[in-house]
């Protein structure tokens, strides 16, 4: 004598049992790619090395500097220029000044997403003692921070750090005292926002939780 459901409603439940099973990797896979991106940071230090030139030059760059997804724009009808390896004052790594007192840069990332500020090393150039830097930053909802540094005016890189400057969607930074500086290693780390992929695990979690509803 045969033992067992029909085949039909055989065939239903395995199918019914494969589902479930294919529904919780699903819904696994969905929050490990959730829980991992959320927590993806990528620290980048531009260090403007890629404009390295040995020689006693004082070389212009034009108005527009990108470095590992960042993008660094003059303003004020300044430009950047740098001192080549051989000048007198190079500080032993390439560092960058706008070319016109008054003049200004602004840091943005390329694809939109939102960064944090950290430190930046700042550097006397040539004469011009102990210039003031104003630096502001633009928070994505819109929310203004800002912190003066003045330097020592002791030739050579000074490391400034920077509190509450998260979620930049941009960083500004000029003179206040119409005196010359040099930039380098501006440490930043780039905050990816959720975007696309946390609307797709979100919409495939609900739609896991109906299934299981009208299961």
């Amino acid at each position: 004598m045969k033992s067992g459901l029909p085949g039909r409603a055989g065939r239903s439940l395995e199918f019914n049992a494969g589902r479930a099973y294919a529904l919780r990797v699903i819904y696994f896979f969905v929050l490990a790619v959730l829980v991992g991106g959320a927590n993806q940071a990528t620290a980048v230090i531009i260090d403007f090395q890629a404009l390295e030139h040995v020689d006693a030059n004082d070389t212009p760059h034009g108005t527009t500097y990108s470095e590992d997804g960042f993008t660094l724009n003059a303003g004020g009808a300044a430009g950047f220029r740098s001192l080549g390896t051989l000048r007198a004052g190079y500080s032993g790594s390439t560092a960058v000044f706008l070319t016109f007192v008054g003049g200004f840069a602004v840091l943005t990332e390329d694809i939109g997403n939102v960064f944090d500020f950290f430190s930046i090393d700042l550097i006397e150039h040539f004469m011009q003692t102990a210039p003031t830097v104003l630096f502001t930053g633009t928070q994505s909802d819109g929310t203004i921070v800002t912190q003066s540094t003045t330097l020592d005016g002791v030739s050579g890189p000074e490391n400034f750090i920077f509190a509450g400057f998260t979620g930049l969607v941009s960083l500004r930074y000029e003179s206040t005292n119409d005196l010359k500086f040099r930039v380098d290693n501006l440490n930043v780390t780039v905050v990816p926002e959720p975007g696309t992929l946390g609307l797709l695990g979100a919409g495939l979690i609900g739609l896991l939780l109906r299934r299981k509803r009208v299961a």
